[in-house]
């Protein structure tokens, strides 16, 4: 049984109420990981950064969606690419892995500086790794609303993401007010809304970055089974 480390949305230093500085986990991403054959494991942070002990234990990592990239989003996409590890990002998670790739490519003209600290630098120069859009996060849907927020999700033919859905063409679920733009060449864009936002990118055989939330149902099992390691037919 393949472990999954889950990487959770974190709130932190947004009041001075120490109590409110915690990390979140969705049970929806927990469900789909165990009826796909997996252990969800939940990593921890402290103060925005994790220990490469909590990421040796895990087969593959789930970042998922929330308001902030932090440090340890940064940390387990590095170290998915070093050791081989499959990577899946959904909403913040693809956010940040886009992030991540726009930085590296900065980092050649930035001697010395590691790929968090050039995104640091670029943050404050105002560069904007992703833009706004309307029409992509209407509501949050309650139970029994799910179709409410799914809108078409086109998804190339020669991708690895192909492979884990059922059809070219999905309703993805769309909960976000920010899409990526310009994303760096070692990317591969393989899908689109039907009004251009970028839906899925993806690195080689084992990184995945999807914008839409596959976790609202049960009728993607594929895209969790790229993590468990789970048969697709079984």
């Amino acid at each position: 049984m393949k472990r999954v480390g889950i990487v959770p949305s974190t709130n932190l230093l947004e009041s001075e109420n120490l109590y409110h500085d915690r990390s979140t986990f969705i049970e929806l991403y927990t469900r789909r990981i165990t009826e796909n054959g997996g252990l969800p494991l939940g990593i921890l942070n402290v103060g925005g950064f994790l220990s490469e002990e909590a990421l040796e234990v895990c087969d593959s990592f789930l970042i998922c969606g929330g308001k902030r990239i932090f440090p340890y989003h940064f940390q387990v996409i590095d170290y998915a690419l070093r050791s081989g590890k499959k990577l899946l990002g959904v909403c913040l998670g693809m956010q940040a892995i886009h992030s991540y790739f726009i930085a590296k490519r900065e980092q050649k003209d930035r001697p010395g500086k590691s790929i968090l600290e050039v995104y640091e630098e670029m943050k404050k120069e105002k560069y904007f790794f992703v833009e706004p859009v309307k029409e992509h996060w209407k509501l949050n849907p309650n139970r029994g609303e799910e179709d409410l927020v799914k809108h078409k999700v086109t998804i190339s033919e020669d991708s690895v993401l192909r492979k884990y859905f059922p059809e070219k063409e999905i309703e993805g679920a769309s909960m976000h007010n920010y899409r990526i733009t310009e994303p760096s060449e070692e990317l591969k864009v393989v899908g689109h809304s039907e009004d251009g936002t970028i839906e899925a990118i993806e690195y080689g055989e084992n990184v995945l970055g999807i914008q839409f939330h596959p976790e609202i149902d049960g009728n993607f099992p594929g895209i969790f089974r790229f993590l468990t390691g789970f048969p697709l037919e079984g």
